[in-house]
This record gives structure tokens, sequence and C-alpha cells, in this order.
């Protein structure tokens, strides 16, 4: 069988439907190996004269966990408002990863235009309503937001992201004992 389907797996890409044969396991790309000291740095150099590299910047960033915003939003934004074709399937992952960046810096534009674009391609994504509701957070729309997330559990009670979503947003607003409650909720359903 065939496809277009890579999901990376061990430090390998494991290619689960593809033009290759079943099975197939490829090397990953130099940007997602454990990085040495300097080559973030050269990356975001590179990233500031050249698309390929604005990519492989922030792909760079989701797989070693970098929490920069700042350069998730000007080169993700960059690529969003003037490459979208070049980055193909990545468009909806550079999406979000701008869409969490605005949140972190404030910027209720980038926010609301990436939850949109989002919203309009995968209207039925359980993701997007946890998205929704991480802007209603950000809106400060507590009880929006509660909402959003209660009734993701309605209807999936495994999704363990919604559960920890939850459980932050009772922190975040000092209710310690419901964060709590929903803590003691969430280890009895998932240990």
């Amino acid at each position: 069988p065939v496809g277009l389907c890579v999901r990376v797996c061990d430090g390998r890409q494991r290619v689960r439907q593809s033009a290759l044969p079943l099975g197939v396991v490829l090397p990953l790309p130099p940007s997602l190996h454990r990085m040495e000291p300097g080559e973030y740095e050269a990356l975001v150099a590179r990233a500031k004269t050249n698309t390929a590299a604005e990519i492989e910047l922030l792909q760079s960033m989701r797989v070693h966990k970098i929490r920069q915003p700042e350069l998730v939003v000007l080169h993700g934004g960059r690529l969003i408002s003037g490459s979208q074709r070049k980055l193909g399937g990545e468009l909806w992952t550079v999406m979000e990863q701008v869409f969490f960046a605005a949140i972190e810096l404030g910027l209720d534009g980038w926010r609301d235009y990436c939850l949109k674009q989002l919203s309009n391609q995968f209207p039925s994504s359980v993701r997007v309503e946890r998205l929704k509701g991480v802007h209603a957070e950000s809106c400060e729309k507590w009880a929006d937001a509660r909402k959003i997330y209660q009734k993701i559990l309605a209807d999936k009670p495994e999704d363990t992201v919604t559960h920890k979503r939850l459980i932050a947003l009772n922190k975040q607003r000092g209710k310690i004992p419901e964060a709590i409650e929903e803590i003691n909720k969430y280890l009895e359903t998932f240990s």
C-alpha cells in the first residue's frame, strides 16, 4: 500500500504509508537530531534569509521543545503570510505553533487569525476545540473555557490533554481544591 503518512518514532522516521514499501526506516533530517552547541544559533541565523531554514527552525523548536515565542511569531508569521505553499503539510502545524506563541506574547491578531484558519480547515476536530478553550483562557473567559473542556471530556473522557488543561485552568484561577479534585479524577482514570 502507498500513501503519504510519516511519523517520528525512536529518533527515526517510520513510514507507515508512503511511496516506499511499508516499514522502511529513513534517517531524520539533521535539524531533528540532538543539537550540538552552536547548532541552534546557526539555524536561527540562517532562518533570517532562507525560507527552508525558517521551516527547519520551527520544526527543530517543536522537536527540541525550545520555547522562544518571539522567533516563532517572526518566522512562522512570515511563512504563513507569504510562503504557505512552501510549508506544504507543515502549514497547519506551524499555524498551531504560531497560535500558542501569539497567546504567550499577547498578540491577539495572530492568535485570532490562526484559530480562525484552523477552525475553518478542521471544523470538527477535538484538537481545534481544545484550542478554542485555550483561546477562551487567554481572553480570561474562564467559564467558557471550562464549558469547552467539559464538553470535550463528555464526548471523549480518555482525552488526557484536555484533563490537564482543566487542571491548569483551576490552578491558574487559584481554585486549588477544584484543581486537586481534577487531579484525583485524572489519576483514577489513567493510573
